[in-house]
């Protein structure tokens, strides 16, 4: 390869054309094409463009479902004691957990994180816990627990942990944030 070629980032290429995709959506097909077509000038082995590209369209395509997603469990409850779970998904939790306090009579106790690399990955381990909790659901993504401690919490959220790694394949465990 030539100098001129061993001085072109293609990570850094390939980071940037996703990092405008969310701005420009609708000019970045275009966009991935023309900067690989000035790339095909370029001594490359053969494919390797081609593979840029494919790893391009692939994310700019996911969308929102490529980006990195939280699942949460929050109790609600009162006298530090949890009566309800909400089980979620949101980029910004303290943001999505302010939106359900306007509704919500029941203080927030607990809340419990776990980062997943896409938006996808989240939504399927969400879907599986609240499987899992179905025998206890009130309605939509809130389960009726009891009346439990914040140790039982902690008990009850290592144990979905292990329901989230199984679905997603992923070792991650949900962790406490103060409230």
């Amino acid at each position: 390869m030539n100098t001129e070629a061993e001085a072109i980032d293609f990570n850094q290429i390939a980071k940037n054309i996703v990092r405008f995709t969310g701005k420009y959506r609708a000019g970045s097909f275009a966009r991935i094409y023309e900067v690989m077509e000035l790339l095909r000038e370029l001594p490359f082995p053969p494919g390797y463009v081609d593979s840029l590209r494919d790893d391009a369209l692939k994310v700019l395509q996911a969308g929102d479902s490529a980006k990195p997603t939280f699942v949460y469990l929050a109790f609600y409850g009162d006298n530090n004691k949890a009566t309800h779970l909400k089980v979620g998904v949101a980029k910004d939790v303290m943001a999505r957990l302010a939106g359900i306090r306007t509704g919500n009579p029941l203080p927030l106790l607990w809340k419990f994180t776990a980062l997943y690399p896409s938006r996808r990955d989240a939504m399927a381990v969400e879907s599986a816990l609240l499987e899992h909790l179905s025998a206890d659901s009130i309605h939509g993504e809130w389960v009726g627990v009891g009346t439990l401690s914040a140790n039982a919490s902690v008990a009850i959220v290592d144990s979905l942990s292990d329901v989230a790694e199984t679905v997603s394949g992923y070792h991650i465990h949900f962790q406490q944030e103060g409230i």
